[in-house]
């Protein structure tokens, strides 16, 4: 689609408010459709790009919205409403944790997902609640030989490889998060680069830390307000990379 690539592009260029102005449009153009996946990967871009731009108020409240409403749509198995906007209303604030926990408890019994799956999509990399399942991995073991890639899923696992101390690992999903192109999906690009930055930092690998902190920066020159430049410039302080950036 047209809008789609676009937003991809301003994305790209750094032209963030072109960015939110594209991802509202693709939104507006499958409105009237009942598929799931068309309906809700725009969203969910659109409430992602809202939360990273700082507009938290209107991420909760769309994320509400489409938690409520997804139920119409006719199911994708290429994106899973059920669990995905229970995490997005979760993350927004949009549900507190006893109603994620009634969401998510409900969807994994009738779910039929690996226990990777289901940790993957229900627990890792939510603050409040991941804890509530260990990972299914065993330490060391390289994350492309047990998860299909994709650049949020490595994110969400290298978060809960990092609480519980597994460094190393968290690196290595961190990094492969990290390959995501950034034209294929814009969102999961960035927090593939949050996730590197931040698994490299956890180790102790200040340099790499440094270049991902760098990197991410760049990539959010144009827009200082982001939540995503504000992070890489006040840990590229914390750790001497960049004593004068602002």
């Amino acid at each position: 689609m047209q809008l789609s690539d676009e937003y991809a592009m301003a994305l790209v260029s750094g032209d963030f408010d072109n960015a939110l102005h594209l991802v509202r449009q693709w939104n507006e153009a499958v409105r009237t459709s009942n598929n799931g996946r068309f309906r809700g990967i725009p969203l969910l871009q659109l409430i992602e790009l809202l939360r990273e731009l700082g507009h938290a108020e209107e991420a909760r409240s769309i994320a509400g919205t489409a938690l409520r409403e997804h139920r119409a749509w006719t199911a994708d198995e290429t994106f899973d409403g059920d669990i995905e906007f229970a995490r997005l209303a979760y993350i927004t604030g949009s549900i507190d944790t006893k109603k994620y926990r009634e969401l998510r408890d409900a969807w994994i019994r009738v779910s039929d997902r690996s226990p990777v799956e289901t940790w993957l999509s229900g627990f890792a990399g939510l603050s409040g609640v991941g804890a509530e399942m260990a990972p299914p991995i065993a330490p060391g073991e390289y994350a492309q030989d047990w998860i299909e890639m994709s650049a949020e899923t490595f994110s969400r696992a290298s978060a809960e490889l990092i609480r519980v101390g597994r460094t190393q690992d968290a690196v290595q999903h961190a990094d492969a998060a990290a390959q995501c192109c950034l034209a294929f999906d814009p969102m999961e690009y960035v927090h593939g680069q949050v996730a590197a930055a931040l698994a490299h930092d956890a180790a102790g690998d200040t340099a790499a830390a440094c270049t991902r902190y760098t990197s991410l920066r760049e990539l959010f020159a144009k827009f200082p307000k982001s939540a995503s430049f504000r992070l890489a410039t006040r840990r590229l302080k914390d750790l001497s990379c960049m004593p004068s950036a602002r």
